[in-house]
């Protein structure tokens, strides 16, 4: 697998950021403010709209990275959302991160049974994870122990 892909892979995973289906194409990317304000307005248009005390986005292009967050902390105070508060995010990066992978698979650029190993070749792990596969990884299937602390063990 190229090195790219897989690079992509990590930093798509990471991020649970979707893939549209369109295919790779030339486009002349719009100007700085213009992406800036775009999510603005997409955040202000799903609050209005849903009815979310508030919302936060950020859209990664190969040239910047543009960040908005709006809204209220609480639908009982004024204060207002910044890009530095933190979203409890619960269950919906899983669905996010499962449609994309799933996307890459349709387009051929991953496979269900590629192994860790292969996706990573570089990146050192534990024997006991270089046979899982992507599918083992989605299905829950993988043997990885559940995550139940951000503090690492020795």
């Amino acid at each position: 697998m190229p090195r790219e892909v897989t690079a992509g892979l990590a930093i798509l995973i990471a991020l649970g950021v979707s893939c549209t289906a369109d295919s790779p194409r030339a486009i002349v990317p719009p100007a700085r403010a213009e992406i800036q304000r775009h999510l603005e307005v997409v955040l202000e248009t799903a609050i209005r709209s849903y009815g979310f005390p508030a919302a936060a986005a950020a859209v990664l292009t190969s040239q910047d990275i543009h960040i908005a967050a709006m809204g209220r902390r609480r639908v009982d105070r004024p204060d207002q959302v910044t890009v530095d508060d933190r979203f409890g995010l619960g269950s919906n990066t899983k669905a996010v991160t499962a449609t994309m992978l799933g996307t890459l698979v349709e387009r051929g650029q991953l496979r269900w049974d590629l192994t860790l190993a292969d996706a990573f070749p570089d990146l050192p792990m534990r024997p006991e994870y270089r046979a899982v596969t992507l599918r083992q990884i989605l299905t829950h299937r993988a043997g990885l122990p559940p995550w139940t602390s951000s503090t690492r063990s020795s």
